[in-house]
């Protein structure tokens, strides 16, 4: 079952990651974004901030098969 497990995370982590450079490119500013269930305040830093927070989680669920597979279970 965990194996099975281990091959479906990557997915949510190309979601999170496409998600993070939606609100790195957003455009509306002084207006607030909801992504991935949380309201951004539509300012440069929160949408940088945020951006690469999504893109950073993202990037570690998608290297999580790599990283059990030196664990072993």
């Amino acid at each position: 079952m965990i194996k099975n497990l281990v091959w479906i995370i990557p997915f949510f982590g190309l979601y999170a990651i496409y998600k993070g450079f939606v609100v790195l490119l957003t455009e509306a500013r002084g207006e607030s974004i909801y992504e991935l269930g949380i309201l951004i305040p539509a300012t440069i830093p929160s949408l940088i901030i945020y951006g690469f927070i999504f893109v950073l989680a993202g990037l570690a669920l998608v290297c999580i098969p790599f990283l059990f597979r030196k664990i072993k279970f």
